[in-house]
C-alpha cells in the first residue's frame, strides 16, 4: 500500500532535520545558527514540508478560513469553477475565463499556490488541489468563503475602531462587525435575517 502524502511529508521532515542535527553535532555549533548558508537547503526543505503538512492536516474549511485575500478573489472571480477538478489549465486561459487580465490572474494563482489551494505542475500549466477541488465542488465551502471574506474580515479589521467608538462596551451591537457592516444590530441576529447568511 502506498503512503499518503502526510506520511511523505513527515518522513522528509524527519530526514532533513536529523542531517541539520547531525551537521550540529559533527561541527559543535549551537542550534540557534540555521542560517548558515550550508544548511539553508535543509532548512527549506524542512520548512517547506512542515507548512504543506500543516495545511493537508488542517483541511480546506481551516486552509479556506485563513487565507481570505486569495479566496476573495478566487471566488469574486469564479476561478474555483473555471476548470473542472480532473483538468488543467493554463494561466492565460482562466485569464480569458474569468475576464481578468494575465497579471493579475497569475498574482492570484501564485499567492493561492502559496497556500496549496492550487499548484503549477509545469510553468505555465495550473492544476487542482484537494483544498481546490473541495472548494469547486462543496457549496458549504464556496458560502463559508464568501461569508469570511464579505462579513468577518472586514469586521475584524473594524475591531480595533469598535473598541474606540464604544470603549468598555459589552454590548453585542457594538463591535468591529457593527463599524464594518453598517448594521445596529449583533451580528448572529443580522446575519440571520440575510437568506443566504443562515446556509454560511
Amino acid at each position: 500500500m502506498a503512503h499518503t502524502r502526510i506520511v511523505e511529508l513527515a518522513s522528509i521532515i524527519q530526514e532533513h532535520t536529523s542531517r541539520i542535527d547531525a551537521y550540529f553535532n559533527a561541527q559543535n555549533i549551537p542550534t540557534n545558527l540555521l542560517t548558515l548558508l550550508i544548511l539553508q537547503y535543509l532548512h527549506d526543505t524542512v520548512l517547506d514540508a512542515s507548512d504543506e503538512l500543516t495545511y493537508l492536516l488542517l483541511g480546506p474549511a481551516r486552509v479556506i478560513a485563513g487565507q481570505p485575500t486569495s479566496i476573495q478573489a478566487i471566488q469574486r472571480f469564479g476561478m474555483a469553477n473555471s476548470f473542472p477538478p480532473t483538468e488543467t489549465l493554463t494561466f492565460n486561459a482562466i485569464a480569458q475565463t474569468c475576464s481578468l487580465s494575465k497579471s493579475d490572474t497569475r498574482r492570484i494563482i501564485r499567492h493561492a499556490m502559496t497556500y496549496y489551494i492550487f499548484r503549477e505542475l509545469s510553468p505555465g500549466i495550473v492544476a487542482h488541489t484537494f483544498i481546490y477541488k473541495a472548494l469547486a465542488v462543496i457549496p458549504g465551502l464556496g458560502n463559508l468563503a464568501d461569508f469570511i471574506n464579505s462579513k468577518m474580515w472586514p469586521s475584524s479589521t473594524s475591531l480595533v475602531d469598535a473598541m474606540e467608538r464604544w470603549p468598555r462596551s459589552e454590548e453585542p451591537h457594538e463591535a468591529g462587525f457593527n463599524l464594518a457592516n453598517g448594521e445596529n444590530l449583533p451580528m448572529i441576529s443580522a446575519i440571520g435575517k440575510i437568506p443566504s447568511g443562515r446556509s454560511r
